[in-house]
């Protein structure tokens, strides 16, 4: 009982607080300062967050594309964890062509869905095929306006997650915030801003991870990963005391 009771606090911390705000993070209140505090206190105390392992089927984020570094994709796939605890795999790819591209992106026992990141002349910033569960980020269309380095990454990380939205089959919303507002030009997509989707979006996306069966993932504490015997070694004293606690048997369930 008093595990669930700190993982509900902590979970509740993370789902509210930890997602990477894209785009937004000067415009974080002091109550939501003050929670990430909390959060952050929380999680001191349970060891700090770790990445669940990632398991089959997932879905696949395909990096074929060197304009913008990989890292760029892990602020989305960390949000898309967060929100729908499902596991996220972002691996290297090759694009030549449409047709070949949907011949990778088939549903298999390893992924779901897919969203290819690419760089090539003539697609649109976002391709959109909703019904085989894949879509195609171009970052040579985001790129048009000739952005830094910096802007072009942050419109990649919110592009990537709105094209797993997109995949999953949401549409734009018809609130007034968040990252699935139209965007019909770059400007439009530099001013978005936000962590997470609103529920009219939220809500078919989720009801189609339980139909495709997208495997478990997500975030969980330290103390947890310990007591359910996949935790890493220890890299610092908390961890240290929460690891040997958990081995001598004085942290338990």
């Amino acid at each position: 009982m008093k595990r669930l009771v700190l993982l509900a606090a902590a979970v509740c911390a993370a789902c509210a607080f930890a997602q990477d705000v894209i785009g937004g993070t000067s415009q974080m209140s002091d109550r939501a300062k003050a929670k990430l505090k909390a959060r952050q206190i929380i999680y001191e105390r349970l060891g700090g967050e770790i990445k669940k392992p990632d398991k089959t089927p997932a879905f696949l984020f395909l990096n074929c594309q060197s304009r913008v570094d990989a890292s760029a994709i892990e602020p989305a796939a960390r949000n898309i964890r967060l929100e729908f605890n499902i596991s996220v795999i972002t691996r290297p790819g090759k694009y030549a062509d449409l047709c070949g591209f949907l011949k990778t992106a088939v549903v298999t026992n390893d992924h779901v869905a897919t969203v290819a990141i690419v760089d090539v002349e003539g697609l649109p910033r976002l391709t959109a095929m909703p019904d085989d569960c894949a879509a195609i980020v171009n970052v040579r269309a985001l790129a048009a306006d000739k952005p830094t380095a910096a802007v072009l990454a942050e419109r990649t990380t919110k592009m990537a997650y709105r094209a797993f939205m997109v995949a999953m089959g949401a549409s734009w919303t018809a609130q007034g915030t968040g990252l699935m507002r139209p965007a019909e030009t770059l400007r439009d997509l530099d001013l978005l801003w936000g962590r997470a989707s609103p529920p009219d979006c939220h809500f078919p996306v989720a009801t189609q991870i339980r139909r495709k069966n997208v495997a478990e993932g997500g975030y969980t504490t330290y103390q947890d990963a310990c007591l359910d015997g996949w935790a890493p070694a220890p890299t610092n004293d908390v961890q240290k005391r929460i690891w040997e606690g958990v081995k001598s048997g004085a942290i338990k369930d």
